[in-house]
């Protein structure tokens, strides 16, 4: 998966990177951050994610990470661009709250997919976010996805009946705008070659 987060500054966060292997789905997938990280952000080798530290400074960073199964013979490369940004203090504004754009999900039959979602206001508004349990994936049959308002996690194992393209449909509000946010995902069938 590759990330787009806009954060306010000061904010903290903890970002897996998401890989998946089609013909190798139990392998366990090498992955390394490709070339320099920003300053504020770390590579974390046992949770194979990016930690973002309060300290990032305001602007745009890009962090990448290359990710291997060590039998192909090509890497892939994933990355995370972030945009830190000061609070909007005008009391007469009221900016529209955001969830940060997650692109390239691919999951995989049977396997557990978690995909945190980043929610972003302008203001500093507190954000909820709303699964739509009437649309896409939530109202699949056989379908376990769920959405944790707590960790602010997706989670869904996808089986065979959900081959295919799917959505996710969120409300995403700050207590005066709500806004919806969809997450696409595409469900493969892992091709084994055991």
């Amino acid at each position: 998966a590759r990330y787009k987060l806009t954060l306010s500054e000061g904010q903290a966060l903890e970002l897996p990177v998401l890989a998946t292997d089609t013909d190798r789905p139990t392998t366990q997938l090498g992955s390394d951050p490709y070339g320099e990280l920003p300053d504020g952000i770390t590579w974390d080798a046992d949770a194979r994610g990016f930690v973002i530290d309060d300290t990032l400074p305001l602007g745009s960073f890009k962090a990448q990470v290359l990710v291997d199964d060590f039998v192909a013979k090509t890497s892939k490369e994933t990355s995370l661009t972030v945009k830190v940004k000061p609070l909007d203090t005008d009391p007469d504004r009221n900016g529209k709250p955001s969830v940060g754009k997650v692109s390239k999900v691919q999951a995989l039959v049977d396997v557990p997919i978690v995909l945190p979602l980043v929610p972003f206001d302008p203001d500093g508004d507190p954000v909820t976010i709303t699964p739509r349990l009437d649309k896409g994936v939530f109202a699949l049959p056989l379908s376990d996805a769920s959405y944790d308002d707590e960790t602010r996690e997706f989670r869904w194992t996808p089986v065979l009946l959900h081959i295919g393209k799917n959505t996710a449909e969120f409300d995403v509000s700050d207590g005066t705008v709500t806004r919806k946010f969809v997450l696409k995902l595409d469900v493969l069938a892992p091709f084994v070659t055991d």
